[in-house]
């Protein structure tokens, strides 16, 4: 008798699923009534024997009926129930990803990677006959450009997505056994009792604070793993580590998106850009925060570098800080820069940063000077991360992308060529004229300067 093949991964699948299933039936017995929950099981048996017999046609028949026959309030319940049960099944395919990508992780080999993996990229690159320095250089150079668009297929709430994390969380509580059952219970009644979808239509402001949401969570996480796992690949081959930058661009239309939009006028943009600003400065203080917690060298225990223990002082005199943390440098020094953060949210006096160089400078010497000391691991697990943040979304978390209608570009052009002198009338020519005049240099003859300067 064959066995049939166990597969841990798909089981454990199951078993989330099968979890979350009854976690939201007994929700909607318990909130909206057994009635409910046994339609939508008439409902969800039904569709999962035409599935399997697409050519019944009486159990097609019955389920067109049995629908005819709701009120608008169990349709709405139904459609709710499913959409429902799918956010969270969604959600352990997510996990199951995760564990077969890492399963295939540790099942591959040196000399056979798992495929799309860092180490199967840095593999190739050195199969073409790259040098260590010319694959760093390589990858040091390579830029991947992700805009945020307000896609309307993407409708979840924050505070749907907010109840999702929490129960992301809680299965992965229960995979390293503690008992989680009854707030994975709790959560799924949080779930089914919110609504799904706003009753008002969003605001531009309502998509720019959705678009950006994963930016300073989950992809705040990820930016610093990504590089070290990169370098990590590079290592491995190669066996040198090169110091790489993140490689990943971040860019958005939500806001900036004037086509189509009469919403989106300039006020929305300049919120827009002022709130991800906020947004992320807030972030950057909670982080230095905690490296305030931890960096707690002592003077007396090891040398400072001139560039932290000027900068510590600079918080005393200058700034006007406390004269806390005596000969404590490094947290002295960080408070300066808590200050200028703070500073450049106009939460207090001075000058904050002007430009992300300025705050990139100030990371790098707190990070330099402890490598100097011989704190290397520990500068690559505290204050890189957050200087990769900073190299990453600069002070502004997401660079904004103007889009406008055509007939405002064509405008636009129009007065910038009448007023060079170049073409009196660009809007009324045809497209091959139109692009022979922006193309050619203004005459010397022109009475307004070239292009208006």
């Amino acid at each position: 008798m064959i066995q049939p093949v166990v597969d841990p991964l798909y089981d454990q699948l199951k078993r989330e699923v099968d979890l979350l299933g009854r976690a939201l039936g007994k929700a909607i017995v318990d909130l909206s009534g057994q009635q409910l929950l046994d339609l939508e099981e008439d409902v969800r048996a039904l569709s999962k024997h035409l599935r399997q017999q697409p050519g019944d046609a009486e159990a097609r028949q019955k389920v067109r009926d049995l629908i005819a026959r709701l009120s608008l309030g169990n349709l709405e319940g139904l459609v709710r129930a499913f959409s429902t049960y799918f956010h969270l099944v969604n959600l352990a395919e997510e996990r199951h990803r995760v564990r077969v990508n890492r399963s295939r992780e540790q099942a591959s080999a040196p000399d056979k990677p798992r495929s799309e993996s860092f180490r199967a990229l840095v593999k190739q690159l050195k199969a073409q006959g790259l040098s260590f320095e010319q694959a760093s250089d390589l990858l040091s150079r390579l830029r991947l450009h992700l805009t945020f668009t307000a896609h309307p297929t993407e409708t979840r709430r924050r505070t749907v997505r907010h109840h999702l994390a929490e129960a992301e969380r809680l299965l992965e509580a229960l995979e390293r056994g503690e008992a989680v059952e009854e707030d994975i219970q709790a959560r799924a009644a949080l779930l089914w009792g919110t609504l799904e979808l706003r009753r008002s239509r969003p605001t531009v402001q309502d998509e720019v604070k959705g678009g950006l949401y994963y930016l300073p969570t989950t992809l705040w996480q990820v930016l610093p793993r990504l590089v070290e796992g990169l370098e990590a690949a590079v290592e491995a081959e190669y066996g040198q580590r090169p110091e790489l930058g993140v490689p990943i661009v971040f860019r958005s239309w939500i806001g900036g998106d004037r086509d189509g939009n009469p919403n989106v006028t300039p006020d929305t943009t300049a919120w827009a850009q002022g709130y991800a600003r906020e947004l992320l400065l807030r972030r950057y203080v909670d982080e230095v925060d905690a490296l305030i917690r931890d960096l707690s060298l002592s003077d007396e225990r090891l040398p400072v570098p001139r560039e932290v223990r000027e900068g510590a002082e600079h918080a005393v005199r200058q700034l006007g800080l406390p004269d806390r943390f005596g000969g404590e440098s490094y947290r002295r020094y960080l408070m300066s820069l808590r200050y200028k953060l703070r500073a450049s949210l106009g939460e207090q006096p001075g000058e904050g940063y002007k430009l992300p160089g300025e705050w990139l400078l100030d990371l790098k010497q707190a990070e330099q000077g402890m490598k100097q000391v011989g704190l290397r691991t520990a500068a690559r697990r505290t204050v890189r991360p957050l200087r990769l943040r900073a190299e990453a979304l600069g002070l502004e978390l997401v660079a904004l992308d103007l889009r406008e209608e055509s007939r405002q570009h064509t405008e636009a052009v129009a007065e910038l060529l009448r007023t060079a002198g170049v073409e009196e009338d660009y809007a009324a020519l045809e497209p091959p004229a139109r692009a022979f005049q922006t193309a050619r240099e203004p005459n010397a003859t022109c009475k307004a300067r070239p292009w208006g300067l």
